[in-house]
């Protein structure tokens, strides 16, 4: 009997126990209803964990995991198309014999590549929606927005770029979103006090 009355009874706020069965029973009683004992012991307060979930942006944050790992998938869909273009033109000033085009286009290839590959797998450890993976998606980002400025800058300086609106309006932005994101959800999780707890995905 005291067994199913241990069980059924609740757990409530500022309860006590009693010294002789260990029921729990409410501050109000003077004798315990399982075994008439009158000693009670008092019961320690329990502070509710708290759950990193709560302390996510909402939904409607501007900042989403979605929007960014869509940004990063398009540019890197974009990169590549740049890569095969350049391929493209570095063949036709190689045949041409104009080594000094033929290798910017080069170079064009390689560093296009490279921030292609950097966009998917920043976005990958951004996925992973850990503290950890989310640190390294940021600095993986941030390696290919400083190589798309040191690129840019270049080409200003050197008056080649015929189209220099193209990376501060089309592809600064989107990685400066993730970067931002990535940054803000990591924090999320260091306020929260679980450093590898995942965080729910919108996918």
């Amino acid at each position: 009997m005291q067994k199913v009355c241990r069980m059924l009874a609740p757990m409530s706020q500022g309860s006590k126990e009693c010294a002789g069965c260990g029921l729990h029973v409410p501050p109000d009683l003077t004798s315990c209803p399982a075994c008439g004992a009158i000693e009670f012991r008092s019961v320690p307060q329990v502070e509710p964990s708290r759950d990193v979930t709560s302390a996510l942006p909402p939904e409607k944050s501007f900042f989403r995991l979605r929007p960014a790992s869509i940004a990063l998938l398009i540019l890197a869909i974009l990169y590549g198309l740049f890569a095969m273009a350049n391929v493209l033109l570095w063949r036709v000033q190689s045949q041409k014999g104009d080594e000094l085009l033929a290798a910017i286009f080069y170079w064009g290839v390689v560093w296009n590549l490279v921030i292609m590959f950097l966009c998917v797998v920043a976005r990958q450890f951004m996925k992973a929606q850990t503290r950890t993976s989310l640190i390294i998606g940021a600095l993986i980002a941030t390696s290919a927005l400083l190589i798309v400025l040191r690129i840019w800058l270049h080409g200003m300086m050197s008056t080649r770029n015929p189209f220099p609106w193209i990376e501060p309006l089309l592809i600064v932005p989107p990685l400066v979103y993730a970067i931002t994101y990535a940054v803000r959800a990591a924090k999320v999780f260091s306020s929260g006090g679980a450093a590898e707890r995942r965080c729910p995905t919108e996918d």
